[in-house]
């Protein structure tokens, strides 16, 4: 079994001490937000496979990640850097220390261990396409000596992020869109084309409809990465999406955070209730 870390919260930045407790008693129990069934995950050595985290903010982690790789568990790293300006990520590291924890992952862990994750791409009057280009090409450079991918993603506007948006819309502080898929797929060919130039691989993550050739078809939960960082084959899990065009390339996982939990306060954000990440200054 994969245990993912989480892409309902970020565990690294702020559940770290109760995420060592739980693999160190063997197991944790996990709220279903459909039905507010909890039920348990075995989380012993011999369940679990390895573990892919999910971060903005990976440096209280650390020591962290090296008690999993020090007790054997294969693991990889989602870090995710934009660089957007503080109204729409407001308790997000910047920019600049974001690359510096990357590079020092890197250094500790090794280039299998980590990727990098530039998405949302969203569409605001401060992040238009000539940011998102300016933006990604200064990025790359940064960090292509230090990782092997990056994966990208367009903003999926559900209801709370719709609400969000459009406050800030409301009291003039900027306005978003969403741009013609024609418009996306020309811009992840491009984005790839950058990619390229650096040395990276870019792929997409579940949005196979927008996928062209030269962007490839994203597998966030990966056991081909987990089994290079591990230096054997994992047992491999039944992938999640089995029809083409269907959801995502994930292979099957348990993810084992919790929604409404995370403290960045990113306005675009799926996992958040709506209202709880508008910044108190506007």
């Amino acid at each position: 079994m994969i245990i993912s870390a989480s892409y309902k919260t970020d565990i690294p930045a702020f559940y770290g001490n109760w995420l060592i407790s739980r693999f160190m008693e063997g197991s944790c129990t996990v709220r279903n937000p459909y039905n507010n069934r909890s039920f348990r995950v075995d989380l012993g050595r011999q369940e679990v496979d390895g573990v892919v985290f999910w971060t903005r903010d990976p440096a209280p982690f650390f020591e962290g990640f090296r008690w999993f790789r020090d007790r054997g568990y294969p693991f990889y790293v989602h870090f995710t850097i934009t660089g957007y300006p503080e109204i729409l990520e407001p308790r997000v590291p910047d920019m600049t220390q974001g690359i510096a924890s990357l590079r020092e992952l890197s250094r500790i862990f090794g280039k299998e261990c980590l990727v990098w994750r530039y998405d949302p791409l969203l569409f605001t009057t401060e992040t238009d396409r000539s940011f998102h280009f300016s933006r990604f090409s200064h990025i790359a450079s940064e960090l292509a000596p230090w990782c092997n991918e990056v994966v990208i993603s367009f903003a999926q506007f559900y209801r709370k992020t719709r609400r969000q948006l459009d406050i800030l819309k409301e009291r003039k502080i900027l306005d978003w869109w969403d741009p013609q898929d024609e418009a996306k797929i020309d811009m992840a060919r491009e984005l790839a084309g950058i990619a390229v130039e650096k040395g990276l691989k870019l792929s997409l993550c579940g949005q196979r409809d927008l996928l062209s050739p030269g962007v490839a078809d994203a597998s966030c939960i990966d056991p081909f990465r987990l089994s290079r960082v591990a230096g054997y084959r994992i047992r491999w899990p039944e992938k999640r999406s089995h029809r083409p065009g269907e959801g995502c390339g994930c292979y099957r996982s348990r993810d084992i955070g919790s929604y409404n939990t995370c403290s960045h306060g990113c306005i675009y954000c799926y996992a958040v209730g709506h209202g709880k990440n508008l910044p108190h200054k506007i």
